[in-house]
C-alpha cells in the first residue's frame, strides 16, 4: 500500500493512475461536475421563478447543460445529482427520450402519462370526426 505525505500527494498520485487508466484526471472529473452543479442550480432558480432571465441565456444555459449531462461522468454521479434538481431531471430525460423513453419516471408515472395521451388523443380523433359528419345529416 502506498503511503503519502500529505492529502494533495495522495490526490496527485490519485490524478495520475487516473489518467494512466482512463485517460482522464480526477482533476478534470472534478471540473466537470463542478460545473454540472452549478448548471443544475441555476436552473432550478431560473425554472422556479427565483431569477428572470432572458430567452437567449436560458437557451444558452440549457445547450452547456445538456453538453454537460452527456461528458460521460459517473453515472451515480449524475443521478444524485438529478435526483435532487427536477428541471435538470426532465432535461436529462427529454435528451435521451429517443433511446430510453421516460427513463426516469416511475414506472407507474410513465404508464399514466401514456395512458392519458393516449385517451387525449382519442378524444381529439372522436371530436374531429364528429365535425366532420354532425349527427343530423348536414355536412
Amino acid at each position: 500500500m502506498d503511503r503519502f505525505e500529505s492529502h494533495e500527494d495522495a490526490a496527485e498520485h490519485a490524478a495520475g493512475v487516473a489518467d494512466a487508466q482512463s485517460g482522464i484526471s480526477l482533476r478534470v472529473v472534478e471540473h466537470r461536475i463542478r460545473n454540472l452543479v452549478a448548471l443544475t442550480h441555476r436552473l432550478e432558480q431560473i425554472e422556479a421563478g427565483l431569477t428572470p432571465v432572458c430567452a437567449d441565456y436560458y437557451q444558452a444555459l440549457v445547450r452547456n447543460l445538456t453538453r454537460a449531462l452527456v461528458q460521460g461522468l459517473p453515472g451515480r454521479t449524475i443521478q444524485t445529482l438529478l435526483n435532487s434538481h427536477p428541471a435538470a431531471a426532465e432535461l436529462y430525460e427529454n435528451i435521451h427520450y429517443a433511446r430510453a423513453g421516460l427513463s426516469r419516471a416511475l414506472p407507474a408515472d410513465a404508464m399514466a402519462s401514456q395512458t392519458l395521451a393516449v385517451l387525449w388523443l382519442a378524444r381529439v380523433a372522436v371530436h374531429a370526426t364528429s365535425r366532420e359528419h354532425p349527427p343530423d345529416g348536414r355536412s
